[in-house]
């Protein structure tokens, strides 16, 4: 076999349900080198016994780690690093998928330069009642580049489930434990910050899993303070990045304060819109449509709030429309 040793790091928690389609998407590449490293956060239902069986019969190419304490998301995700022995890791939460040539797709990009540090591709999001759609990485920023500047002004570029990156790129400390839910966004800057490059394959290779019990869900106001946290650090040990910070922080504000005038949190939304507003230029259209809307009486802010609603409500539908249309 050829090709270099790819390491699947699969974060499981929980996930009796869930964990065996998992491991099946993972087990099931086209490509020959593959080990799956599989570390369980100390869980309490069934996942640890599933996991047992898999490593039984995948002994060759599977690790299982077992956790006797819970660790956190970002503890566990340190947990799992000093057992990946691939020249490139990947990284899957328990509950989500790999489409079939998701592996061989990033290793053929990573084979063209040792300076490509960081992939990433497409991702079909997808909830318990079967409904999907697709989320496109070309729609949240740029999809190639050299260093991690893009990734601070921008946020993260990739879905976690879509990423895989050079294991010599991964710092000695690998996901900084000051941030305890939503540490993926400065791993990928500290990979980057050796100046390799990031890119993308533009192919949907990856299903992530929707439901009530996902960290995005459970975990949203500990992944807003991560987020403001990732930026504070970031700023604090590269000065060269603190332009970018600014914009990341804007765009961090902004997005909190949308989120909260939707909500009908009006004066938690000025608030977090007016920091958005002074924290870098030059200023989005965007950010100052969302900022007048937060200051409008009552009947207009609510009849102009209702009119994004629908047409966000309407662009979800398109996209879950071109979602369906998909291979299964």
């Amino acid at each position: 076999m050829t090709g270099p040793l790819v390491t699947v790091a699969v974060i499981a928690y929980n996930q009796q349900d869930l964990i065996e389609e998992t491991l099946d998407s993972v087990l099931g590449q086209d490509y020959g080198r593959l080990q799956v490293v599989v570390a369980d956060d100390a869980s309490s239902d069934a996942t640890p016994e599933i996991l047992a069986s898999y490593q039984r019969r995948y002994a060759d190419r599977m690790i299982v780690l077992a956790g006797e304490r819970n660790l956190g998301v970002t503890g566990n995700c340190n947990r799992a690093l000093p057992a990946c022995s691939g020249e490139l890791v990947s990284f899957l939460g328990g509950d989500d998928i790999l489409l079939p040539g998701k592996v061989a797709a990033q290793v053929a990009w990573f084979g063209v330069d040792r300076q490509r540090v960081l992939c990433g591709h497409d991702v079909e999001h997808f909830e318990p009642d079967g409904s999907r759609w697709l989320q496109s990485d070309r729609q949240m920023g740029p999809t190639e580049g050299t260093g991690p500047e893009a990734f601070v002004a921008n946020g993260t570029l990739f879905l976690a489930t879509s990423v895989m990156v050079r294991r010599e790129a991964i710092p000695p400390w690998g996901f900084d434990e000051r941030l305890l839910v939503a540490s993926d966004w400065k791993l990928w800057i500290d990979c980057l910050q050796g100046g390799g490059t990031f890119g993308y394959v533009p192919q949907v290779l990856g299903r992530y899993r929707h439901h009530q019990d996902s960290v995005t869900v459970t975990g949203r106001e500990s992944c807003w303070r991560d987020s403001v946290m990732t930026l504070a650090l970031v700023e604090t040990e590269h000065e060269e990045l603190i332009g970018a910070c600014r914009k990341g922080r804007s765009r961090v504000y902004q997005e909190r304060g949308v989120q909260c005038l939707l909500a009908g949190e009006r004066r938690r939304a000025q608030n977090f819109l007016s920091v958005a507003l002074t924290s870098a230029l030059p200023r989005s259209w965007k950010l100052l449509f969302w900022w007048t809307l937060s200051y409008l009486p009552g009947s207009a802010g609510r009849r102009f709030g209702g009119m994004t609603r629908q047409l966000a409500r309407r662009a979800r539908a398109r996209r879950r429309s071109e979602a369906e249309s998909l291979p299964a």
